[in-house]
């Protein structure tokens, strides 16, 4: 469950001291249920080939890491998938890992799109905990580096924590050009039925780290307020439009190529590719609609 996160967005709004956000941001961390059961950080599937290929740069598509400074020297703050030649669209997609799993392990996902003409980023956050964004906005940084002029509409979505920080940027951007959110095994912190944009929310039937279930799942959030709805349940607070895509014996782990079996979650009774496949399909749609 992601219930401990809900107060980020109020917080981060307000005038506290850097000091005190980085505090509460630990707190926040360190009480979410579903990730104080692991011990470190998901390790990509490095062993795996589609893995190692979708890292690798091809004449078609150019993958590299963003850093710091100069995109050169300093910390990472993306892993860029870049399409070459003619068949760009001037789409992209930014993508928020999961909460303790490693960027890489959303690289075949990227590679896939970017074999298809879109841009892609996966944010590297610091300690691989996508709340971090709310204090470094590497979000800022993707828009930054590839102009209005090559890349003029993007996507947001993530995995897990990944894709609620994804919905707290959505349509936050100042030129508005992130058009549509995409989900998987998450749910937005906030009441975004209003929100005019494109959402799909990607679930298994199996997973055990979200305990709140679409469509009829009471929202964590306790704070939240919908009228007409004492209780406002997942897909309340998604637009009517919202597609929900459930992936039957799909869980929480195989959102993403990582070893073993996140801690909280239950065995998938479908394949990996079944999942991934179904991942991939939906988030072509998406980008494809921009």
């Amino acid at each position: 469950s992601l219930h401990s996160l809900h107060s980020l967005h109020d917080f981060f709004t307000n005038q506290a001291t850097m000091a005190s956000k980085i505090a509460t941001l630990f707190a926040l961390f360190k009480t979410a249920e579903g990730v104080t059961d692991a011990t470190q950080v998901m390790k990509a599937a490095k062993d795996n080939k589609v893995v190692k290929a979708a890292m690798t740069s091809s004449d078609s598509v150019k993958v590299f890491t963003h850093r710091r400074l100069f995109g050169k020297v300093g910390r990472s703050l993306f892993i860029g998938f870049e399409p070459l030649g003619d068949d760009a669209k001037g789409v992209g997609y930014i993508l928020y890992p999961g909460a303790l799993c490693e960027a890489e392990a959303y690289a075949p996902i990227a590679r896939d799109m970017a074999d298809k003409g879109y841009h892609v980023a996966i944010l590297t956050p610091p300690m691989s905990v996508a709340i971090t964004d709310l204090l470094f906005n590497l979000t800022a940084e993707v828009l930054d580096y590839w102009k209005k002029n090559v890349v003029s509409k993007w996507v947001v979505g993530g995995h897990s924590l990944g894709g609620v920080v994804a919905s707290m940027r959505l349509g936050k951007d100042e030129d508005k050009m992130i058009k549509g959110l995409i989900l998987m095994a998450s749910y937005p912190n906030d009441d975004m039925s209003k929100v005019d944009a494109k959402v799909v929310s990607i679930y298994g039937s199996n997973d055990t780290v979200m305990t709140a279930k679409y469509p009829d799942g009471v929202h964590p959030n306790e704070k939240l307020q919908i009228e007409g709805k004492d209780k406002p349940t997942l897909s309340d607070v998604l637009p009517t439009s919202a597609k929900l895509v459930e992936v039957k014996g799909g869980n929480h782990t195989q959102c993403s190529y990582v070893d073993g079996l996140q801690g909280g979650d239950t065995a998938a009774d479908c394949s990996f590719e079944y999942q991934m496949d179904i991942i991939k399909a939906e988030t072509l749609l998406m980008l494809s609609s921009i």
